[in-house]
Formats: structure tokens, C-alpha cells, sequence
């Protein structure tokens, strides 16, 4: 499965954050997550199509 890093690090919010942010940051994950799913679905489909277009 696909996962969306963040180095707190480079980030300039303080460690943890509020716990808004937190649900704000997960939500935002969880959206980010099925969007790429959905890409991934919908690419595989464009290539299974194409290819049973072309006969193989």
C-alpha cells in the first residue's frame, strides 16, 4: 500500500501538533491515499482496455 511520509524535521510546526491539526493531517491522508487508489485503479483499467483493444 501507498503511504504519504512527512519528515517532521523539515517541517516548521512544533512536534505533535494540536489535536486539530492531527485529525486535519490524517483526514488529509486518508484523501490523498484513496485518490492515489483510484489512480492506480483507473491506470490499470486504461491498460487492461488498451490492451485487449490490440488483441493481446
Amino acid at each position: 500500500m501507498l503511504k504519504v511520509v512527512h519528515d517532521a524535521e523539515e517541517s516548521n510546526e512544533p512536534a505533535g501538533g494540536s489535536l486539530l491539526d492531527q485529525i486535519i493531517g490524517d483526514g488529509a491522508r486518508q484523501i490523498l491515499a484513496a485518490a492515489l487508489q483510484a489512480e492506480v485503479a483507473t491506470s490499470k483499467s486504461v491498460v487492461a482496455f488498451l490492451s485487449a483493444c490490440r488483441g493481446r
